[in-house]
């Protein structure tokens, strides 16, 4: 059984490295959202507010939110700064690029949003995007699996 923790280190491991965020390791399994996003991608950026919501409604409920950046190194520091100005929280990591992440799970564009079941097993490599008034319904099932 592949824990949210695992996952967790075994995402950090493989595509770079991360900032840490008010982040606390799970006591139990959660579910799991993925977000893969850039600072130069406009539809990444216009989905953040909505992002900002659908944590906050979802803070009390057993999920953990990671974004992945597909920023190259030499807009890290852009990255770092989009953290700070956004106020975005949780476990960050940087991919560098169009790395592993991308090809492992066939991204070929940005945003994308994975959901990961209490295992860690994949639940929906392309789900809705937080702006969307799927995502609350496909959350809730994923949640009571």
């Amino acid at each position: 059984m592949k824990t949210t923790f695992t996952l967790l280190f075994s995402l950090v491991f493989a595509f770079g490295s991360f900032a840490q965020s008010e982040w606390d390791v799970p006591e139990e399994n959660t579910g799991m959202i993925t977000k893969i996003t850039a600072t130069w991608c406009g539809p990444c950026r216009a989905e953040m507010p909505f992002l900002h919501e659908l944590e906050a409604e979802y803070s009390d409920k057993n999920v953990t939110f990671i974004g992945v950046s597909v920023d190259e190194d030499k807009n890290r520091q852009a990255w770092l700064d989009m953290m700070v100005d956004k106020d975005i929280k949780g476990v960050q990591l940087f991919a560098d690029g169009w790395s592993q992440i991308t090809k492992d799970y066939a991204i070929n564009s940005i945003p994308r949003f994975m959901l990961f079941d209490s295992e860690g097993n994949v639940s929906n490599l392309d789900a809705d995007r937080p702006s969307s008034e799927e995502i609350r319904p496909t959350l809730d099932a994923l949640l009571v699996e």
